[in-house]
């Protein structure tokens, strides 16, 4: 089997410790990255020899010997054999970093990793034991049984390179995508298949709770469209109701009027007749019993009693008409009719705006609390 280590980061520029050959492929991982740990896996031949090259890298918080931002450290173990037990190797190189590379080529401050040196020949020593101490971890931890011969059909034209978190790898998984693109990129710092789902079922609450909402705000503005205009529609009866209170004041006055006219007419019709006759009778009898000598200073007093027994009858009938309600006579006039028709459409516009009161206050009662449910 063969093992090769290859050391590579931004001490103080770009730096490379390792067969010159691979130079070029430690170069390919300068770049900007925002996670704190990454994990390459990628079968690629160098000359007509594949290899599997495992990087263990290091981007958030490093910086250079000279408090650079932007640097990185990495670390590449190449194999000419694929280990199926992807995770194993992760946590092989994990230990080697944090046992060979902290206190030697970078120091840790808070959250911060330093390089301790401007370049890697000045520390020759340290990665020379950082190669010997991860090769003894490969031949003590890992298992004959698991590796594997690569074969033609891992090598593929490397495209867009899945990715996937830690805790998510399985051997089949990593197998099946190295076949298909020849390159997985893994890292903590990845959303978890947990995360995602849990991400997804949060937008799906979400989106339904906003299709709830905006579907009760269209019921809302609905309900206060229909209030609206039942409050229009009120105002028209209401001004409806007063052109008709007015119109009936008018007509109850007319009918006042009517009856009290009526009313005297005819009892005037009423005892002018017998009254006639009774003159006429006093006439007559005068006639025949006293001689004509006589005769007008009698009916002037006969005269003046009947008139002041006519002038009585008639203040007695306009007295009655104050304080006496007369029976209606006979059929309604055309005047009691359109009265009696007006009082019926008040009675009936007074219960419909009763009703509509009621809906109102219905709907605002459901308008409150949907609202205060919105805000809730």
């Amino acid at each position: 089997m063969d093992v090769e280590i290859l050391i590579h980061g931004v001490p103080n520029g770009h730096d490379y410790f390792g067969l010159k050959e691979e130079q070029n492929t430690a170069g390919t991982f300068y770049i900007s990255s925002q996670e704190s740990i990454k994990f390459v896996v990628e079968i690629k031949k160098n000359g007509n020899k594949p290899y599997v090259y495992y990087s263990y890298l290091r981007y958030k918080g490093v910086v250079g010997a000279e408090g650079r931002s932007g640097s990185y450290f990495g670390l590449t173990l190449r194999i000419d054999e694929y280990y199926t037990d992807i995770l194993h190797i992760y946590n092989i190189l994990d230990i080697a970093f944090k046992r060979y590379v902290l206190g030697s080529l970078l120091t840790l401050s808070s959250e911060t990793y330093k390089y301790i040196t401007p370049d890697f020949k000045s520390k020759k020593e340290e990665i020379e034991q950082l190669q010997q101490g991860l090769i003894q971890l490969i031949k003590s931890t890992c298992l004959a049984s698991k590796f594997l011969k690569i074969d033609n059909s891992f090598i593929n034209p490397i495209s867009n390179a899945p990715i996937c978190n830690i805790v998510d790898i399985t051997d089949g998984i990593i197998l099946s995508t190295l076949k298909k693109h020849s390159k997985v990129v893994l890292s903590p710092d990845y959303k978890s298949n947990l995360e995602k789902e849990y991400e997804k079922k949060m937008q799906d609450v979400e989106n339904r709770g906003n299709s709830l909402v905006a579907e009760r705000d269209k019921k809302i503005l609905e309900r206060e469209t229909t209030i609206s205009s039942l409050d229009s529609t009120i105002k028209a009866k209401d001004s409806k109701i007063a052109v008709l209170e007015q119109e009936i004041k008018q007509k109850n006055q007319e009918l006042s009027q009517h009856k009290q006219k009526g009313d005297i007419a005819q009892l005037i019709e009423k005892v002018k007749d017998p009254i006639f006759k009774l003159s006429e009778y006093f006439r007559v009898k005068e006639d025949i019993h006293k001689p004509k000598t006589n005769y007008y200073g009698k009916k002037n007093f006969i005269i003046g009693i009947i008139n002041g027994v006519l002038t009585v009858l008639v203040l007695t009938s306009i007295l009655l008409f104050h304080f006496v309600q007369f029976p209606t006579i006979g059929k309604p006039s055309k005047k009691n009719d359109e009265l009696m028709k007006l009082k019926t459409e008040l009675v009936n516009l007074k219960q419909q705006i009763k009703e509509k009161d009621a809906i109102i206050v219905d709907l605002r009662k459901t308008s409150e609390q949907d609202q205060s449910q919105k805000i809730n």
